[in-house]
């Protein structure tokens, strides 16, 4: 991308039912090292503002917060000004 300078990945929907056992932990990390392998050199993920167990959860594995804004278009409402 061009943001980051190079290849980059999207942590998608990632969610694991044990809590508080470290398999949250030990998932993200080998999926960090699987995208680092591949020659990855930025990962994005994003959670809901609200869910500070999560921003704890990415922050103590090195993701740090950005400030950007998160925008949806619905195609099925979308009409071409032309």
């Amino acid at each position: 991308s061009l943001e980051s300078g190079g290849r980059d990945a999207l942590v998608d929907e990632f969610y694991v039912r044990a809590r508080g056992v470290g398999t949250g932990t030990r998932s993200l990390e080998a999926v960090l090292a699987e995208l680092a392998g591949e020659g990855i050199g930025m990962v994005f993920l994003e959670t809901e503002g609200s869910n500070f167990g999560a921003r704890r959860f990415y922050a103590r594995s090195g993701f740090v917060e950005e400030h950007s804004v998160r925008m949806r278009l619905d195609l099925s409402q979308y009409r071409p000004s032309m």
